[in-house]
Order: structure tokens, then sequence, then C-alpha cells
């Protein structure tokens, strides 16, 4: 995966949100997204913090050796586990610039890079989604229209319409573009339809354009059995209008009921006679 806060393509390895840690084995809230890759890649300004300064470079048991940045709003952007940082601490960024190597320090499984983002540079714990932030450099890429097939090429964050998270849109999966949601903030969002459930994730442009089925959203087929309950309600409501119209018809004739008797017994008892 080709992204611009690093240079190369390497696997999305991990979501932010909440998953198994893959150290404790415990349920516990990611605050970033990982990438596995070598030790000693570059990682890169995006530009979205294009301007920002170096507000830490640092280490720790955690994070290994890490740099943050600080955008003049507040925001801040940092990386995780490097092997080595390039810049000192004040020195102002741009897009494409270098900011450090790639490593395995701290607490990690493997050489990768822990990517996370904050609405407060100097709050901890004010992360964000990353995956807005990215600006994934996948060359030019027509935007889905309304009725579009989507394909979930990377797990990603699916929230709820008040933009909360609820739940994880699984590689793999396909919905349709029901709608282009603007946010009132920096973002914005696709409204998708899955097979299961409504959910609004996030402008990134590296899903994909698909005429493949619609699935659910954990890219689990949809049950073939809504089809045929569709289907034979179809026929339920057609055998209750034809029922009904015998009804009428019968209605219709009840008061000719006596005249066909007594008819039918004038003429029993002329052919007797």
């Amino acid at each position: 995966m080709k992204t611009k806060i690093f240079k190369g393509d390497h696997p999305f390895s991990s979501p932010y949100g909440w998953r198994t840690d893959p150290i404790t084995g415990e349920k516990a809230f990611h605050n970033g997204v990982d990438f596995s890759m070598p030790t000693g890649e570059d990682l890169t300004v995006p530009d979205t913090f294009n301007g920002a300064k170096v507000r830490l470079n640092t280490k720790d048991s955690y994070g290994g050796i890490y740099i943050q940045l600080k955008r003049n709003d507040g925001k801040g952007c940092y990386w995780l586990h490097n092997s080595k940082n390039l810049l000192k601490v004040g020195t102002v960024v741009h897009t494409g610039d270098v900011v450090a190597k790639s490593g395995n320090s701290g607490n990690s499984t493997g050489p990768h890079v822990h990517f996370g983002v904050q609405s407060k540079a100097t709050v901890w714990n004010s992360h964000e989604d990353p995956m807005p932030y990215l600006t994934l450099d996948t060359g030019d890429m027509e935007d889905f229209k309304n009725g579009d097939r989507m394909k979930i090429v990377q797990d990603m964050n699916a929230r709820d319409v008040d933009l909360v998270i609820v739940g994880t849109a699984k590689a793999g999966a396909v919905g349709t573009v029901i709608s282009f949601y603007k946010k009132s903030g920096d973002y914005d969002y696709y409204k998708v339809e899955f097979a299961d459930t409504v959910r609004y994730l996030a402008n990134t442009t590296y899903n994909e354009k698909t005429e493949e089925k619609v699935t659910n959203l954990d890219g689990s087929e949809a049950d073939d059995c809504k089809a045929e309950i569709e289907a034979l309600e179809a026929q339920i409501k057609t055998l209750n209008t034809q029922l009904s119209n015998y009804k009428k018809r019968v209605e219709e004739l009840e008061p000719y009921e006596e005249f066909y008797k007594g008819l039918a017994t004038y003429l029993e008892l002329k052919k007797v006679g």
C-alpha cells in the first residue's frame, strides 16, 4: 500500500480502533494505524502536515524512538518504533520531507511503523482516526458516484450517522454508494449501503470501484434467503389478489343461488315426468 507518510509500498497491518493486542492478547484500543515494513524505510510528511513543526524527538519503552509534528492549529501526528529520527525539535517540515527511518524499537512485535494523529499535540490521548490524514498516494482516481459499488481494499472504520465509529468495513467487503456526505469539519464521507447495514466511510481514494455483488460489512456473502423470501412474498400477494377476486365473484352470484336451485329441481321433475 502506498501513502505519503512513508516511501515505498508496504502492507497495512492493523487499523485504528478496538482490537486484540498482539502482545498481551487482551482487547485494547489501538490509537493509530500500523504498516509492516523493513527497518530503515523513509518516513515522510503528508500533505496534511505541510508547514508543521517538529515538537518531539524522543524515545521511551513503549513507542521506542519516535517523532511528533505539530500544526499551527494544534493538531499533532507521530511515527513510533523508529530506528532513527532525522530532524531536530523546532524544524519546520514540508510535504515529502523525511522525518525518520522505520524500525523495531520499543514495544513492538516486528519491524513496522505506527502512525497516529491527535486533535491536540500536547494532549497525548486526544487521538483521532489517522486514515483521512494519510493523503493516500495511488494516483488519479475518479470519485465514487451515487449507485457505484465500492470494494474495500483495506480494513477501515465504519461510522454511524453521527460519524461515531461503530464497526469495521473489512477488506473485500462490497457496498453501494448512496450519497456523498460532507462533514461540517475537515473531512468528507460516503454513505454506503451493505447487505446488512448502512455505514459512513471516510473519503479515502484507495477503495476500488467494482461490479461485484454487494456483501455484508464484514465481507461475508449476503444472505440469499432474503431474495427467496421476497419472491415468495410476491407470490403470496398474487394468490391473495386472486382469492379476493374469487370471493367477490361468489358474492355477486349469491343472489341467484335460490333461483338456480329451483331451476335444477324443476328440470329434474320434468325429466322424471
